[in-house]
């Protein structure tokens, strides 16, 4: 840190730790995940995601639970998990691009154990007046 300017040697220090293999997912001390901001337990087996808040609110209504458990992280996702027809399900509002699909792959995969399927709902970019929103 010697050779970096000072406000760059405070950053690099106040680093965590765990980022020493960038092949893992790195995790908070509590077990949350950096991006999804969800620990083992909070996701369910089978992830429905979208790019939209307001998509994935829709879909929230369709769940058989009123009060469904619904947490945002810092890095924009939003997650609401609940059930269909007695199934644990969460919704998963992702925003924009590949990336932010890569980290919920990931990220998720990390804290659900066992077999996981997750589906992408969306328009992914197809504009076309024939096409409802």
């Amino acid at each position: 840190n010697r050779n970096l300017p000072p406000r760059w040697a405070l950053a690099a220090e106040a680093m965590p730790s765990y980022y020493t293999d960038t092949n893992t997912i790195p995790k908070e001390p509590d077990g949350r995940v950096t991006h999804l901001g969800r620990k083992a337990g909070e996701v369910a087996q089978r992830i429905l995601t979208v790019g939209s808040l307001s998509r994935a609110q829709r879909l929230r209504d369709l769940l058989d639970n009123p009060s469904v458990a619904e947490m945002s992280s810092p890095r924009g996702f939003t997650t609401f998990t609940g059930t269909v027809l007695g199934v644990p399900v969460s919704i998963v509002a992702t925003g924009m691009g590949a990336p932010m699909m890569d980290f919920l792959v990931r990220e998720a995969r990390a804290i659900v154990d066992g077999p996981m399927i997750i589906v992408r709902y969306g328009s992914c970019g197809g504009l076309t007046l024939q096409a409802a929103p």
